[in-house]
């Protein structure tokens, strides 16, 4: 009867365990999309900022554009 109890015991550990792991896999995958996004964001920013030095607007006036 113990044996019984400690094997469904384990197999909902075992259940629990697989459901936090495919949990953080996703959260994992969320986190690069996320960091992704931020990264060409970024870039896209950096290159606004340099068209507006070399066409001669000022930081403040892109600032108020944003």
């Amino acid at each position: 009867m113990k044996q019984v109890g400690n094997k469904g015991r384990s197999r909902q550990v075992g259940e629990k365990f697989e459901a936090v792991e495919l949990g953080c896999d996703l959260l994992r995958k969320e986190t690069n999309i996320i960091l992704r996004q931020s990264m060409s964001t970024q870039l896209r920013l950096a290159f606004m900022f340099q068209m507006a030095e070399e066409t001669g607007l000022t930081n403040v006036y892109v600032a108020q554009l944003l």
